[in-house]
């Protein structure tokens, strides 16, 4: 595997490592129910913003109000006779079905009409459809009253986390009294939907369907899955008895208070045909429950109960649905990776130079994700589908967070020890080439030796001296740093590489850190240089041109430029580590530089700065300069003698041929 691969493929490695992690502790804080607080509260906004105001009511809510109690026409607890009177009244009108939801396990008489009870009891039993509620394990239905087959059981499911309520009931199984054997007790929306379906004449009303562990209830020809303990936002929900999820789609019924139907003349149409739930609305009795949708009487969700059931058997409605549990550890999986790969593939499109983008490009992806997420549970919400939201989002953000840190903190790390070997030496676009090509340069945190071909460049200043036996240290530092300045942008606007200062002389490579493997590329290395060198003749004498006070004397500078093979790494150690480049190419570019310190022919010299190159560059210029053979000479310290040319400027007209014919190098 190729280093560039290696540089690609670890942090996709280590992002789905990453990703793998976090979804490991959401699924561990989701099994333990830690996320289940969130999830409830995710799920009551979702059924806020799905109430249905515009649906057709087949339920009319009959309470007790407040003003009632108030005012006397119905005296609390409410007495045989004026429930008896009530109820009579209702039956009148022709209901589908009555539901009481007002305990009636005893008598309570009233002095004015000694045979009230006698009256309530003949209802129960010529009005089968009239459903009396009773409290399981708490109170009991009227004696007159068959608990299995008429009266209907008041309990919900609460959630102990909060104490509200999400879920009904259509049975409890609980021992009979005398047989001891388990007896399905039905729930009163279950009682009043199994009337209201028979009075319109179905033949299906409500049957139990499936075996365990999957069980069903139809309510006429749609199913009701029975939710299980680790189904929708639950998590340990714990033993669930023929449970469904309320969607609370219609919650605000119809209200007619009791007092006016006892009092006052009424249209019968306000209860033909329809399911009638009678209860208590007044506040002091606080026959009320906690709701996703709000606080509300009892009764109230009772008919909200019985809504959702009939709207269900008209298929107006579906049974709220959810996924199952290796589908929701799929899902939460699948964002996780989703999430950290997103957070890579936007690390990677921003340059090193630009965390900051970086960082905002994650933050604003995951914010869409969210939003997206959201947006699709919003809409399947809507057709009964709970997809789990907080799991998935956690899981999504948490990925895409913790591998942006990851990616940043490595590249902050890698970009350290570039920045410590070339800060201030590189311009920004040849830094930038080296991040993106930094498996060339770096290797475990520190730089890689690389033998390559390069061109090295060597200037020193003369008359330098003179100039600083005149001046004070601070003036000679001042023009200095001004001279070098010039200098160094004539290197980064070639594309080269201050290697390091060395008293008033510079050396700079063109050709690093990032080898170069073709023809073409070291030969525009070379061009380069002796662009840069020209540059540095300008910047020269307009250093040498300004209008100075003392009179400052000439500055002359001489360049060496030679092209060849050489060594670059790093020399050091951990605490001070600097990027270097060695061989023979350093040493003849070195000596071409000072060959002849007194020699400055006027037209390789030309403003004062004199260029000698080596035959090597001159090959590769391809005749884009004028230049001019010096000499065969032997340098200092070389065991080889090495042609010497100097160079006049750039070309006037493309020659024919590649520049000058070279110097006859002896055998």
């Amino acid at each position: 595997m190729t280093s560039r691969a290696k540089r690609v493929l670890l942090p996709v490695v280590a992002s789905v490592a990453i990703s793998a992690v976090v979804f490991a502790v959401v699924l561990g804080l989701h099994q333990r129910g830690t996320l289940e607080p969130a999830e409830l509260r995710a799920y009551d906004r979702l059924i806020r913003i799905s109430v249905d105001p515009s649906a057709k009511r087949k339920v009319v809510v009959v309470g007790v109000t407040e003003e009632d109690l108030r005012d006397q026409r119905v005296h609390y607890p409410i007495s045989d006779a004026d429930m008896a009177d009530l109820l009579q009244k209702i039956v009148d009108c022709q209901p589908r079905a009555v539901g009481v939801d007002i305990y009636r396990d005893r008598p309570v008489a009233d002095p004015d009409d000694p045979d009230a009870h006698a009256k309530l009891a003949r209802i129960w039993r010529e009005h089968p459809e009239v459903t009396p509620v009773f409290e399981i394990g708490v109170t009991d239905p009227p004696p007159e009253v068959d608990r299995v087959k008429q009266a209907g059981f008041a309990d919900f499911a609460y959630d102990p986390l909060d104490h509200e309520v999400r879920r009904g009931y259509f049975t409890i199984e609980l021992p009979d009294r005398h047989s001891g054997q388990p007896v399905p007790f039905r729930s009163m929306a279950y009682q009043l939907t199994e009337w209201s379906l028979r009075k319109e004449g179905r033949m299906r009303t409500i049957t139990e369907l499936g075996r365990p562990p999957r069980v069903y209830f139809s309510v006429g020809d749609t199913a009701f899955p029975l939710l299980r303990a680790d189904e929708g936002p639950y998590v340990r929900l714990g033993q669930a008895q023929s449970e469904y999820l309320l969607d609370f789609r219609v919650s605000d019924h119809p209200l007619i208070a009791a007092g006016s139907i006892l009092e006052d003349p009424f249209d019968p149409a306000l209860f033909r045909d329809k399911v009638v739930v009678v209860g208590m609305t007044a506040g002091s009795v606080k026959d009320y429950v906690e709701t996703p949708v709000g606080r509300m009487f009892g009764v109230q969700l009772h008919a909200t109960a019985v809504e959702q059931l009939l709207r269900a058997a008209d298929g107006l409605a579906s049974p709220m649905r959810t996924w199952p549990a290796w589908l929701n550890t799929l899902g939460v999986l699948v964002l996780s990776l989703v999430g950290g790969l997103l957070a890579y593939w936007i690390c990677q499109r921003f340059p090193w130079r630009y965390p900051s983008l970086a960082v905002a490009g994650v933050a604003a992806a995951s914010l869409s994700g969210v939003l997206l997420l959201y947006w699709i549970t919003r809409l399947e919400f809507r057709r009964e589908q709970w997809v789990p939201l907080v799991p998935a989002t956690i899981a999504f953000v948490s990925s895409a967070a913790l591998v942006t840190i990851y990616i940043l903190g490595h590249e902050r790390k890698s970009r350290m020890v570039l920045k410590r070997l070339f800060s201030g030496a590189v311009s920004g676009e040849v830094a930038e080439a080296m991040w993106d090509r930094q498996e060339e340069v770096l290797e475990s945190g520190g730089i890689k030796p690389q033998e390559l071909t390069a061109t090295v460049l060597f200037t020193d200043l003369k008359g330098f001296s003179g100039l600083s036996e005149r001046c004070g240290p601070a003036d000679v530092l001042k023009w200095l740093n001004e001279l070098m300045n010039d200098l160094t942008d004539c290197v980064d606007k070639n594309h080269g590489v201050v290697n390091k200062y060395i008293g008033d002389a510079v050396m700079a490579v063109f050709g690093i850190p990032v080898p170069r493997t073709l023809p073409q590329q070291i030969a525009q290395d070379a061009r380069n240089a002796v662009r840069c060198a020209l540059g540095m003749r300008e910047a020269l004498r307009r250093f040498n041109t300004r209008d100075r006070k003392d009179k400052l004397p000439r500055i002359l500078m001489r360049v060496g430029i030679h092209t060849g093979p050489l060594v670059a790494g790093g020399v050091g150690n951990v605490r001070r580590l600097e990027y270097t480049v060695i061989g023979p190419t350093v040493n003849i570019a070195s000596r071409l530089e000072s060959y002849g310190k007194e020699e400055m022919p006027e037209d390789i010299a030309a403003d004062g700065c004199r260029i000698l190159i080596g035959q090597p560059t001159l090959d590769l210029l391809g005749g884009e300069f004028q230049t001019r053979c010096l000499r065969v000479d032997r340098l200092h310290g070389m065991n080889v003698d090495t042609a010497i040319h100097g160079v006049i400027g750039p070309a006037e007209a493309p020659p024919a041929n590649k520049g000058e014919p070279a110097c006859a190098v002896a055998p």
